[in-house]
């Protein structure tokens, strides 16, 4: 029955058959076939079937919120009984922006899966926006968040800080300079990544808190791929400012050089995001201090 309850819950969060069916890695007609045995069983139509996808029937809408307790409890169960018998198992769907998920937890992920192999870590990687949005639709667990957010349904802890640099090749004319300036930031090729990023967004309040307007940047080029960005900076056909996480073994190789803006400050935090008023499952609460802990330790 929980299936079908997970099911029905992620076709009503998806709004779409075919993008729930691929969320839970299921076929489009095995995923109608559990709507439909879930309104047959009841009498009622749970989905209005539209031109251009599907909305829940005001059945369906008292239905979810029965189906998400029923769930929970289904959860907080399962939670105490391994609380009880002391082992850590069971599925952990985590969400991570860029830097963080590309560069910095899939070593933890790797060390966490040594430690508590009976857990089953499931990781996507996205820009902050989509990130905050899917953990507030309850498409993951937790979350681990560079750059600036807001979300009422979501609260953050601090996990580290990390530092934005300016990036070059090391055939640059910069190269053997330490730092430049903004002005003259500003009149060189910047290659940055697309709008909700975090760290463009970091970027972009630093810039308007020393007192430049954003809508008067010149940016060369957006993308949407960090490696393609670096490989852009390698080549010397632009500059970009990035996370020192991202860069540090381009920089011990002498490929790229990392420098400071003047007068710019290019700190954030890194932040481990959960949904307010949620518990977390005994997988989660472990995974999140053996991260602490890790990034304490450096």
């Amino acid at each position: 029955m929980d299936t079908k309850l997970r099911t029905f819950l992620t076709v009503a969060r998806k709004a779409s058959f075919s993008a729930a069916a691929r969320e839970l890695h299921l076929s489009q007609p095995a995923v109608s076939m559990q709507i439909q045995q879930l309104e047959e069983q009841y009498g009622v139509r749970l989905f209005d079937r539209l031109d251009r996808g599907i909305k829940l029937t005001p059945a369906g809408v008292i239905f979810q919120g029965y189906a998400r307790e029923i769930l929970a409890m289904y959860e907080g169960a399962r939670s105490e009984l391994m609380r009880c018998s002391g082992r850590i198992m069971g599925d952990l769907h985590i969400g991570a922006t860029l830097t963080l998920g590309g560069y910095v937890l899939p070593r933890m992920m790797g060390l966490f899966k040594h430690k508590y192999p009976e857990v089953n870590l499931l990781l996507q990687v996205d820009n902050t926006e989509l990130i905050v949005r899917s953990l507030a639709d309850e498409t993951y667990d937790i979350c681990f968040i560079e750059g600036p957010f807001q979300h009422p349904k979501i609260k953050k802890e601090f996990l580290a800080e990390d530092e934005l640099v300016l990036a070059v090749s090391t055939k640059h004319p910069w190269a053997t300079r330490k730092s430049v300036s903004v002005p003259e930031l500003l009149e060189e090729k910047l290659v940055l990544r697309e709008p909700g990023s975090g760290t463009r967004e970091v970027f972009k309040d630093a810039l308007e808190e020393a007192g430049y307007a954003w809508d008067k940047v010149p940016i060369y080029l957006e993308l949407g791929s960090t490696e393609a960005i670096k490989s852009l900076i390698k080549l010397n056909l632009g500059v970009t400012v990035i996370s020192r996480w991202i860069i540090q073994e381009d920089i011990n190789c002498k490929c790229i050089q990392a420098l400071s803006v003047d007068g710019l400050e290019l700190i954030r935090n890194f932040v481990i995001a959960r949904r307010r008023k949620h518990p977390l499952s005994p997988q989660a609460e472990a995974f999140i201090e053996f991260c602490v802990a890790d990034m304490s330790s450096k």
